[in-house]
């Protein structure tokens, strides 16, 4: 079964932003550039994922609410 990548980008002025996407399910936030099926979040319904791009907001759930980011898709990214 092969990975699937999502490779959206959001530019800013001519500058990419990252657009994360948060598994309210597992308490997982993802880089939506690099989430893939390793991530583990198949299983989390769509009404528990939301995607956005602020970094302040991410943070927060990480400090406050006990969000961890996934160590699958926010390890340097291999390209050949």
């Amino acid at each position: 079964m092969g990975s699937f990548r999502f490779f959206l980008f959001k530019g800013e002025k001519g500058a990419f932003t990252i657009t994360y996407f948060i598994d309210h399910k597992n308490k997982k936030i993802h880089d939506q550039r690099f989430a893939g099926d390793e991530c583990g979040f198949l299983d989390t319904p769509v009404d528990k994922r939301e995607f956005t791009a602020a970094r302040d907001y991410v943070l927060t759930l990480e400090s406050a609410e006990g969000f961890e980011f996934c160590t699958y898709c926010h390890k340097p990214q291999l390209v050949m």
